[in-house]
C-alpha cells in the first residue's frame, strides 16, 4: 500500500491490478497501469509511474496518464520521494514527493550502467552522465542548482562529489585515499539463465596481480539477487556482519564468486541447486578456476541454501553456512562449518545444533561455532574478527591443502562444538 502526504488517497497493488482509493469517499478505482509500475504521489496532486524506461503523470479524478519522460533505460527510479512508515503495517508507507523537481536515476540491467538526471518542468538535466559506479545520496539545492552525492565502487574508494548546474563536477572528500591495493583487484562478467530461462549474471572477482597461467580455487557467496551490490567498495576490514570478506579473500589469493539466483515453483531450494550448477557450468570454461577447489558460503537465507546444496550436490571442496535453517534432508556429504549468534532472534540456534548433530551422524566432516552474545549477523569486533579468520582458515585448510590449523585438525579426530565468549576462551563439549 502506497499512502499520499495527507492520506486522503490510498494505492494497492490487489492481484493483477492497482487500484486508488479516496479515503473521504471511500471511492475505489482499477488503475490501468502495468503490475510491477512503482507508483508516487506528486506534490502537484496526480500520479508518477516509473514503468520500465517510460515515466507517467496521472490525474487521480479522471484517472487520464500521459508519458512525460521517456529513456532508453530497462527502469527508472525517482530519487528524491519521501517515504515514512505508517501504523497500518509492514509494506505500508506514504510515498510522495516534495520537490518541484524530479532526480531520476535511468539503470541498464545488462551492464548495469545508469544515468542521473534532473527534471524540471519538462525540461531533462544530465547530472551524472552514464557510468558504472554506484551512486548514492543524490541530493539538490532547493532552487536546484546545486547538486551533491558519493560514488564509489568494488575498486574505487567512495568520494563525495559535487556539482554545479550544466558545470563539471569536482571532488569535495576522498575516503581511504590511502589505500592503493584496490585497483589491483578485476572483476569479470560472466552470463546464464535462471531456472524461469531468464538471463541472469554474476561478478567474479580476480585476485591482484592476476596470473592467467595459473590455476585458483573460488568461493562462491549464495543469496538472492546480488548484482547491485557488487559496485560497492571492497573495504580492507574485519567488520563483515555477514561473515563474508569480499577483499580478503581476493587478497589471499582466491577468486570470488557472487552469482544472482532466482525461484521458481519447485521452491527455492531446488531452484537454488539449479541456478547454481547453470553457474558452475559457466564458471568451468574459465580457465584459471581450479573445478576441484570450489567452495560454497552463505549465511541466513543463503545458509539454508548452503545446507540444501550441501546435502545434494558432490561439486563442492567445503562449505560455511551461518545463521540458517536447516529442516532438510539430512544427506550430508562434504565439509560444513557452522556458525551462529546465540541471541539470533531470526533464526533459532538449534538449527545449526540440529544441522551440525545430523551431519555428525552420517560422520560428515563439520564444526560449528556458537558466537555468545551476537544476533542474526556479527555486529562486534571481535566476533567479526574472530570468524573471518576462522573462514580464511577453513578454506586454506581444505582448497590449498595447508593442514597446520590446530582447530581444524582437532575436528579430524572428532565432533566439536566452539562456543564462542569475548574473552575468547574456548569451551569444548
Amino acid at each position: 500500500m502506497y499512502f499520499d502526504k495527507e492520506g486522503n488517497f490510498i494505492l494497492r497493488h490487489v492481484k493483477a491490478n492497482w487500484k486508488l482509493l479516496e479515503t473521504k469517499t471511500m471511492t475505489d478505482k482499477i488503475i490501468d497501469i502495468p503490475s510491477k509500475a512503482v507508483p508516487y504521489f506528486s506534490s502537484l496532486g496526480t500520479i508518477l509511474w516509473s514503468s520500465k524506461g517510460e515515466l507517467w503523470e496521472q490525474n487521480k479524478n479522471d484517472l487520464q496518464k500521459e508519458k512525460i519522460m521517456p529513456v532508453n533505460a530497462d527502469s527508472i527510479e525517482i530519487l528524491n520521494k519521501v517515504k515514512k512508515p505508517t501504523e497500518a503495517g509492514f509494506h505500508r508507507k506514504y510515498y510522495y514527493l516534495d520537490d518541484h523537481y524530479l532526480l531520476i536515476a535511468a539503470h541498464h540491467d545488462k551492464n548495469l550502467q545508469s544515468t542521473y538526471y534532473m527534471l524540471d518542468q519538462g525540461k531533462k538535466l544530465v547530472i551524472i552522465p552514464e557510468n558504472t559506479d554506484r551512486i548514492k545520496h543524490l541530493q539538490a539545492s532547493n532552487d536546484g542548482e546545486n547538486f551533491i552525492w558519493t560514488e564509489e565502487n568494488y575498486n574505487k574508494p567512495p568520494v563525495v562529489m559535487a556539482k554545479i548546474k550544466s558545470s563539471a563536477s569536482r571532488t569535495v572528500y576522498q575516503y581511504n585515499a590511502q589505500d592503493k591495493g584496490a585497483k589491483t583487484i578485476a572483476k569479470k562478467k560472466l552470463y546464464y539463465k535462471g531456472v524461469n530461462n531468464e538471463d541472469l549474471q554474476t561478478s567474479l572477482f580476480l585476485p591482484p596481480y592476476f596470473d592467467s597461467k595459473k590455476k585458483y580455487p573460488v568461493a562462491l557467496l549464495i543469496y538472492e539477487k546480488q548484482q547491485e551490490l557488487t559496485d560497492k567498495y571492497l573495504v580492507p576490514t574485519f567488520k563483515n556482519t555477514r561473515g563474508f570478506n569480499a577483499r580478503l579473500l581476493p587478497e589471499s589469493g582466491y577468486l570470488v564468486l557472487i552469482p544472482d539466483i532466482n525461484c521458481n515453483d519447485r521452491g527455492a531450494a531446488l531452484a537454488a541447486l539449479d541456478c547454481i550448477n547453470d553457474v558452475l557450468d559457466e564458471l568451468s570454461k574459465v580457465e584459471q578456476v581450479d573445478m576441484k577447489k570450489i567452495a560454497l558460503m552463505g549465511q541466513s537465507f543463503g545458509g539454508y541454501e548452503t545446507n540444501f546444496i550441501a546435502t545434494h550436490s558432490n561439486r563442492f571442496a567445503a562449505f560455511i553456512s551461518g545463521a540458517s535453517m536447516s529442516y532438510i534432508i539430512h544427506m550430508g556429504n562434504s565439509l560444513i562449518l557452522l556458525w551462529t549468534g546465540t541471541e539470533d532472534k531470526n533464526v533459532d540456534q538449534e538449527e545449526t545444533r540440529t544441522f551440525f548433530s545430523a551431519l555428525r551422524k552420517y560422520r560428515k566432516i563439520v564444526i560449528a561455532l556458537f558466537y555468545t552474545g551476537e544476533a542474526h549477523t556479527l555486529t562486534k569486533y571481535p566476533a567479526q574478527k574472530d570468524y573471518t579468520l576462522r573462514m580464511l582458515d577453513w578454506y586454506d585448510y581444505f582448497l590449498k591443502d595447508k593442514r597446520n590449523i590446530p582447530w581444524i585438525n582437532k575436528q579430524m579426530k572428532g565432533a566439536y562444538i566452539f562456543f564462542m565468549s569475548y574473552n575468547y576462551h574456548i569451551f569444548v563439549r
